[in-house]
């Protein structure tokens, strides 16, 4: 069972994703960040997860621009 507002997420996530558009979600928690990650796996979407645990190397610049054409970033 999902919660409301993750359905309304969803939804959500699949027509801004249908305009072209990206999206960023920022939270503090990493409880929360575990959560949504699970949730964006299971609904098929492409995501990248910014956060304390993300080694150097992959928080290059580069690599972020080239991971702009993700359409959800989750911090």
């Amino acid at each position: 069972m999902i919660s409301g507002k993750l359905q309304v997420l969803d939804i959500l996530l699949r027509q801004l994703k249908s305009g072209s558009h990206r999206v960023l979600i920022f939270t503090q928690m990493t409880k929360m960040l575990n959560i949504l990650e699970s949730f964006l796996n299971y609904h098929g979407h492409r995501y990248l997860r910014l956060d304390g645990t993300t080694k150097v190397e992959q928080r290059q610049v580069r690599q972020f621009v080239d991971a702009m054409s993700i359409s959800s970033q989750v911090l």
